[in-house]
């Protein structure tokens, strides 16, 4: 994270909406450093952002970032967030490093971006590294080399995600697919419903659901050429 340079996009190959000089930099770090470190230490307690409008979000069926730079205006809504894990290092005049573990869909950049505002002094994200991802982790990822490898082995999508799945039977499975609704037997949150042939068949969640649904259906995986 980087003092003294703010992008519309919040990283650093965003546009540049301000930047500082080198002096005025050390002039901000030396003279605000004890409020720097107390605003940092602010940022485990986030429990909500609005997300940047350059993201992937989309806004009647538009990515906010196509209408941002279509120069149509649109207002980007508060979204729940949780930081599980935080802790910072390496605070000098040009920046600090931090290291957190979030929920999903949280932006790092847009928390660097609301520092800098709260901080009133310009701040970008330089680089992130994402160290890992429901059960993967950065040791266990493949590089592009190795994926075309002709003997590369890929994980089983069960393996790698951490919702509970359901297993439908015939019945089920048509149902679903017919804009059904299966009974979740108790399930929380996020699950994956597999059909009958034992295949991915949608993403459900009983968060933020209608109150007359059981769950919510946030992707359904349909192949038109099964019946």
């Amino acid at each position: 994270m980087r003092f003294g340079r703010s992008t519309d996009s919040g990283d650093r190959d965003g546009n540049t909406i301000e930047e500082k000089s080198p002096e005025e930099i050390k002039t901000f770090y030396t003279e605000n450093i004890s409020r720097i470190q107390e605003e940092i230490l602010k940022i485990k307690d986030t429990t909500s952002q609005i997300p940047p409008v350059i993201s992937a979000l989309k806004v009647g069926g538009m990515r906010q970032s196509s209408l941002y730079r279509g120069g149509i205006e649109f207002e980007s809504v508060s979204r729940q967030m949780q930081i599980y894990q935080f802790a910072y290092q390496n605070l000098t005049e040009s920046g600090f490093e931090m290291s957190l573990r979030v929920s999903s869909g949280t932006y790092i950049r847009k928390i660097v971006m609301d520092l800098g505002e709260v901080l009133g002094f310009p701040m970008y994200m330089e680089s992130l590294i994402r160290m890992s991802i429901g059960k993967i982790s950065l040791e266990q990822a493949l590089s592009a080399d190795e994926i075309l490898f002709p003997d590369c082995k890929f994980s089983k999508l069960e393996d790698l995600i951490k919702f509970p799945w359901v297993d439908l039977n015939e019945v089920q499975t048509k149902s679903v697919r017919h804009g059904g609704y299966i009974d979740p037997n108790g399930i929380e949150g996020n699950f994956l419903l597999r059909d009958n042939n034992g295949s991915l068949l949608a993403w459900c969640s009983t968060l933020d659901k209608k109150a007359h649904l059981p769950y919510k259906y946030l992707k359904v995986f349909y192949n038109p050429d099964e019946n």
